[in-house]
């Protein structure tokens, strides 16, 4: 199955797992996210946007368990900022076939920066908060963060925003760099090996992606 939702594909796969085994449709699923990012980055028009991302690949293998898991998930989109975050070209809109040179001028990144920020700053904080009463947690619940990795600004922006801890987030962004639907499972596995989540630390996935979408989920490492 492809999921295809940017920057929480990962996440929404991550959901998507989680369903096929409550209902008992699979018994392990596993999760596969790459991206090569290099691809199509506008280095010559937008050179700060385009040193903002990586390729990367990750995975993750989810099954079945006794002990808790993923206690819950939860997504929201918010389309009048779509173009804020977008390739312009693709799809049946606008094809190769239509105008290459249309095309080929335009199948690049293009981020508004000022944009998602204002958009993420009036909304996000509600959503976060609705999704942690629906799963019975505050903020202080929390031992570990793991957001997606968009940039070294939005991480910062978001340890001030809800108070997080510099020891209580994974910031990858400067080594790494975004590596779009990578960023999660890629960061997550980072913080194991580092040792930063240890078994039974209660842990919050969450971040952005274009559309413009939020999600988050939270489990039982």
């Amino acid at each position: 199955m492809d999921v295809n939702t940017t920057c929480l594909s990962a996440l929404s796969a991550l959901e998507l797992a989680d369903s096929y085994i409550r209902t008992g449709r699979a018994s392990r699923v596993l999760i596969i996210s790459s991206e090569i990012a290099s691809a199509a980055l506008p280095w010559k028009t937008a050179p700060k946007v385009a040193a903002l991302f990586g390729d990367g690949a990750g995975a993750w293998l989810i099954e079945g368990a006794d002990q808790p898991g993923i206690l819950g998930s939860s997504f929201a989109s918010f389309p009048s900022a779509f173009e804020a975050c977008q390739i312009p070209v693709g799809g049946t809109a606008n094809t190769p076939h239509d105008d290459i040179d249309f095309f080929m001028q335009h199948a690049f990144f293009e981020m508004d920066g000022e944009a998602l920020y204002r958009l993420v700053r009036s909304e996000f904080e509600g959503f976060l908060f609705a999704f942690l009463e629906q799963i019975d947690w505050s903020l202080d619940d929390v031992d570990f963060f793991v957001p997606h990795q968009a940039s070294p600004v939005s991480l910062v922006h978001m340890a001030r925003a809800f108070r997080v801890r510099r020891e209580r987030y994974i910031d990858l962004t400067r080594s790494h760099g975004n590596q779009i639907a990578a960023s999660l499972p890629i960061a997550f596995a980072e913080a194991r090996t580092r040792g930063q989540i240890s078994d039974g630390s209660r842990v919050l996935l969450l971040g952005t992606s274009a559309g413009v979408q939020f999600g988050a989920a939270a489990l039982i490492a």
